[in-house]
């Protein structure tokens, strides 16, 4: 048995497709953080549970406060924008529990499903968990974190896609994440995802700053790094420092390995006319494999922050393409 925790605000037009994704569920808990549209009335037709939570910029106090008040000890996260999509539409409605079950009776204690974050990033993202075996750290970009003496195991569950639709809309991300670090100016995973917001809300000025502090400290997860690299790279070639974003650029890609710091360092070779650099970076990229790492279930697979066009060889063609025209 298990519980689905959501935690929501103001998501009355994507809750109930969310919801109905899920199939035959033991019980829905909706933790409701300050909705002021029906998503409440949304929530109860549907036969979900219902808890408040006094927002506090803090996602992980959050999900500590739901789980602690959801019924069962297995816990799947959803969210409003998410949909979960199983490949044999015949066993739609009961998957999530004969998954559940039968990896359970395993020993497992955590559980990896797919899930699409955008049209070409797929991968492995931790769905289910027990709640006594594990714990909530960082208030965004939050974590599960293992509760020692830890004794399942992580397996994965083959034949659904959890479907990601972010909806493009203002995020207090920045300011928890900063508030964060002046109590923690040294975390790595918040030095990361300041530089990553700002980057994404196009502050390259601030994004630069925090990813450059981060890239001084403890190199952590290899994939983080090359994509900091890659980030500052950018911001530096928008203030035109090509030295600074090739340096970064290499450096990005070879951190991976991977091909996409070597697709934005060609077209910056291709924007300063330098054809003879796009045209051996654009060899260097095509050649390039889909890089893989073990998950933590065990298996070989694509790493999680990876854009599968930058390994198409349409988009190197493109770039030699733009190289033979400029000649």
């Amino acid at each position: 048995m298990f519980s689905v925790v959501l935690i929501v605000r103001d998501e009355e037009r994507r809750l109930a497709a969310a919801l109905a994704s899920l199939g035959e569920v033991p019980e829905v808990l909706v933790c409701d953080t300050g909705s002021r549209d029906r998503t409440l009335a949304i929530a109860s037709a549907n036969s979900a549970r219902i808890v408040t939570f006094d927002w506090c910029d803090d996602f992980a106090a959050a999900r500590t406060f739901a789980e602690g008040r959801a019924t069962y000890d297995w816990i799947v996260r959803f969210d409003a924008d998410e949909r979960l999509v199983v490949a044999d539409a015949g066993q739609a409605a009961t998957w999530l529990t004969t998954s559940i079950a039968a990896a359970a009776a395993q020993g497992a204690d955590r559980l990896f499903v797919r899930r699409r974050y955008a049209q070409h990033n797929l991968h492995w993202f931790p769905r289910c968990h027990r709640r006594t075996a594990f714990r909530w750290r960082h208030p965004v970009h939050e974590l599960l974190e293992p509760i020692p003496p830890r004794v399942g195991l992580d397996m994965a569950l083959n034949g659904a896609v959890v479907e990601h639709d972010r909806e493009n809309r203002p995020r207090r991300y920045r300011l928890i994440l900063e508030q964060a670090l002046v109590q923690n100016p040294a975390d790595p995973h918040l030095l990361y995802y300041a530089g990553a917001q700002c980057f994404e809300e196009g502050d390259l000025a601030a994004a630069e700053r925090w990813l450059s502090v981060y890239l001084q400290g403890p190199t952590g997860y290899r994939y983080h790094r090359s994509e900091a690299l890659s980030m500052r790279g950018r911001c530096r070639a928008a203030r035109s420092d090509r030295a600074g974003a090739h340096h970064d650029f290499e450096a990005a890609a070879a951190t991976g390995p991977r091909a996409e710091p070597l697709l934005f360092a060609a077209r910056l070779a291709l924007a300063f006319g330098d054809y003879q650099h796009a045209r051996a970076l654009a060899h260097r990229g095509r050649a390039m494999p889909l890089p893989c790492e073990k998950q933590p279930f065990g298996d070989y697979d694509h790493p999680y922050l990876l854009d599968r066009s930058a390994y198409e060889p349409l988009v190197w063609d493109e770039v030699l393409r733009a190289c033979a025209d400029a000649r």
